[in-house]
């Protein structure tokens, strides 16, 4: 049996701890800043002169990005690309763009941002100890992402965290998306655990909402990645990676 220390909370017959990536495990700021920036450059070339003067602002503010910090609980740094290529596009159709011609720019546009997610993303401090601990203790360890699968295993690669992790999922692994219940379900069905004995980690709210929905037995809020920010429904709320712990009995 493990128990899993979370800060002033202990978990007892834990058998499995997930992790969401950006933010949580992968230090994405300064990534999602850049990732923000050269879009909107795209995108406003790409529309020429049918932008507005403050179209490129209007980009990064409704993604959540501004000129020195990136918005924990904003689009960019919480949804899928392809929720992003969506809502970008919907934002072409009243420059005059019929739907799919506008999906297209948009999809174009993020297409030619060429940027190396996993070198601009490095692991927190702690991370790798972290989770070669709660390996070692017997409990199995996941990565649960909104990012691409692609981007989860160059992370995962580049952090070298192949032989601890059992599982590394990203926006194409499953056919459910954060916060719905079923991803979390059928993450550990892939695990062979129970949903009631596993440990979700994650700095969204759409994290610790699919854990709830879920019944997964803890849900970390990790608040290491950002400015102090509140998720509302968390079972605890830590401020470094290394309050998680884990202790055979």
């Amino acid at each position: 049996m493990v128990n899993v220390q979370c800060g002033p909370i202990q978990f007892s017959q834990v058998q499995a701890v997930i992790f969401d990536k950006d933010g949580t495990l992968a230090d994405s700021k300064h990534y999602l800043r850049q990732l923000g920036y050269q879009r909107a450059h795209h995108l406003t070339l790409a529309v020429g002169n049918r932008a507005s003067s403050d179209f490129k602002q209007g980009l990064l503010r409704s993604w959540g990005v501004t000129e020195n910090c990136v918005d924990p609980t904003g689009q960019i740094a919480v949804a899928s690309q392809a929720e992003e290529e969506i809502a970008t596009a919907g934002q072409l159709t009243a420059l005059g763009y019929g739907w799919i011609e506008a999906l297209e720019i948009v999809r174009r546009s993020f297409d030619a941002v060429e940027l190396t997610q996993a070198l601009l993303t490095p692991a927190f401090a702690g991370v790798g100890d972290c989770l070669r601990g709660l390996h070692s203790a017997g409990l199995k360890v996941g990565i649960l992402s909104s990012d691409s699968t692609d981007n989860v295993n160059a992370f995962v690669n580049q952090c070298d965290l192949n032989p601890i992790l059992e599982l590394c999922w990203g926006s194409q692994s499953a056919d459910f998306r954060k916060p719905d219940p079923r991803l979390l379900h059928r993450a550990c069905a892939a695990l062979g655990v129970e949903a009631s004995r596993t440990l979700m980690v994650g700095d969204s709210r759409a994290d610790i909402e699919m854990a709830k929905q879920a019944e997964a037995q803890g849900a970390i809020g990790a608040a290491w990645g950002w400015p102090l920010f509140d998720l509302p429904g968390v079972d605890v709320m830590l401020d470094k990676i290394s309050d998680i712990s884990a202790s055979v009995y």
